[in-house]
């Protein structure tokens, strides 16, 4: 009896540990650094990462899908963990923070480095006509 119990045992943390680990595979992390023009670290930019796929039933047609939003810290560092069943061919990174221009950073594969510069704010000159 002692011995079932043993083995027992040792079965349920054997299902345990792989459902943790199937948890940790179904998880993928994006990270990267936000800088400004002057390449200095931007603290608090708000970021959000894109999945982008083409439509499997019209190829001139993209699906765009919001995969996570981040903040980034006082080095400049953010990341992002979706799930794997989110995983799309082209991600797109945005960055805004008052004062600058957005910046982006589209990848192709996950593993890439998501840097992304922000640049000084354009101008815009004209008048609007009704």
């Amino acid at each position: 009896m002692r011995r079932q119990r043993i083995i027992v045992s040792g079965l349920i943390i054997l299902a345990l540990c792989a459902a943790a680990r199937a948890q940790e595979a179904a998880q993928i992390t994006f990270s990267g650094k936000i800088t400004g023009p002057d390449e200095a670290a931007v603290e608090g930019a708000d970021l959000k990462l894109y999945s982008i796929t083409v439509d499997s039933q019209d190829a001139e047609r993209y699906l765009i899908e919001l995969c996570g939003q981040a903040r980034s810290d006082a080095e400049g560092g953010f990341s992002f963990s979706i799930d794997k069943s989110n995983t799309r061919f082209i991600y797109t990174c945005i960055g805004e923070k008052e004062g600058f221009s957005y910046g982006w950073r589209t990848i192709f594969q996950d593993g890439q480095p998501l840097d992304i510069r922000l640049t000084e704010p354009h101008k815009m000159i004209g008048y609007v006509q009704d």
